[in-house]
């Protein structure tokens, strides 16, 4: 699967294995996760702290949250954002 700027390819049995973790470590994401923010805005947790300042990590983060149907991606509209903008969505 292609991130952000990585591309992955996850083994179906470790990420069944690893599914509560991923699922834990997603709902330290902002809270706004749950209705969609920015890829940016992923370098921050639930309390306002930066966890990370590396986007490989964020990016790895998110495509596993998508990789578990954990994570969906939605586009802002091209109207506001050209060439459009993804919003994620922790469910």
């Amino acid at each position: 699967m292609k991130g952000e700027f990585c591309s992955f390819n996850f083994s179906r049995v470790k990420l069944e294995k690893n599914k509560e973790e991923i699922v834990s470590l997603l709902n330290e994401l902002p809270v706004g996760f749950k209705k969609g923010m920015l890829f940016i805005d992923a370098f921050m947790n639930k309390y306002g702290k930066q966890w990370t300042g590396n986007k490989e990590v964020v990016d790895c983060l998110l495509a596993l949250g998508i990789a578990i149907g954990a994570v969906e991606i939605h586009f802002v509209s091209e109207v506001f954002f050209p060439g459009g903008l993804k919003s994620y969505i922790v469910k």
